[in-house]
């Protein structure tokens, strides 16, 4: 049996995203090489990384789904979009650094 490594990351660092159009930053994701978004709400979920999110250009999380996506160490800021009223994303990074 392997055992699982810690994900590495600060409790401080989760945020919670729940408005319709929203851009977080929180600087200790810096040197994090990946997020874990999860997807809690009942609607869709369109986020970006760096940038603004529309429902054309952000990827696209389903409801009651979890992704891990790669991003650049540097990027601290996420922009997220729901696709309704009953959007609630948890975000938090995962890897090595802080």
């Amino acid at each position: 049996m392997t055992k699982r490594k810690s994900p590495g990351y600060a409790m401080a660092s989760r945020q919670a995203v729940t408005a319709s159009a929203q851009t977080v930053t929180n600087a200790n994701w810096k040197n994090m090489p990946t997020l874990i978004l999860t997807n809690i709400g009942t609607d869709w979920v369109y986020v970006n990384i760096g940038g603004t999110a529309t429902t054309t250009n952000g990827y696209p999380i389903p409801p009651n789904t979890q992704e891990v996506i790669t991003k650049d160490k540097d990027a601290v800021s996420l922009s997220v979009i729901g696709s309704g009223t009953a959007s609630t994303l948890h975000v938090m990074p995962s890897g090595e650094g802080v």
